[in-house]
């Protein structure tokens, strides 16, 4: 049933799409195009986002905007999609803030001795992330600079997200070879401006 709500409100913002970018049409689109309209547009952006960066995982998450909000839910196979969701959504121009309830398959309830073995595992998870993310940040700082300032790095299972508008972009695309060379990154999402 999700999967039909996002095809008819893709399909539904087809026509949208396909208005030639005169000034005309960006009038009308602004002035005509009524908040529910530019809500379903802006949930399309997401969602076709979350697909070009997490490929068929990410059928399994719904978007809804609101203003300048995306919610997400649903659920994925991959911690890595699950965690990294809200930084692809929030490099949609438009959206400031999201909401971020994507479940991870296989992450329902269980004994309390498994429980805390999660918790651990969850714990030394979190370590590990910021831990990538450091070496992360200490490449960005060492081969851009300042610029480095303007990118935010996330990391969850090795997957590196950078996400930012770096006043040098030249610098900072070569930068990313150098990232996806860091000990423990498996994989960067690259979500520069």
């Amino acid at each position: 049933m999700r999967i039909h709500n996002v095809l008819f409100a893709f399909v539904a913002a087809l026509p949208l799409a396909a208005v030639p970018n005169t000034s005309h049409a960006a009038k009308v689109m602004s002035v005509g195009v009524d908040s529910d309209v530019r809500a379903a547009i802006k949930a399309n952006e997401v969602k076709l986002k979350l697909l070009d960066r997490f490929g068929e995982d990410a059928l399994g998450i719904s978007v809804s905007v609101s203003g300048e909000v995306a919610t997400l839910s649903g659920t994925v196979e991959s911690a890595a999609t699950r965690g990294l969701a809200q930084e692809v959504a929030l490099s949609v121009d438009g959206i400031h803030h999201v909401f971020n309830q994507v479940l991870q398959r296989g992450n329902g309830p269980s004994s309390p001795e498994s429980t805390v073995k999660q918790g651990v595992a969850k714990g030394e998870a979190a370590v590990k992330n910021a831990m990538v993310e450091l070496k992360v940040k200490s490449v960005l700082l060492s081969e851009i600079g300042a610029n480095a300032f303007k990118i935010t790095v996330e990391a969850y299972d090795g997957v590196v997200s950078l996400r930012g508008t770096p006043d040098d972009t030249n610098a900072a695309r070569a930068a990313l070879k150098k990232v996806k060379a860091v000990s423990g990154v498996t994989r960067v999402v690259d979500l520069l401006d």
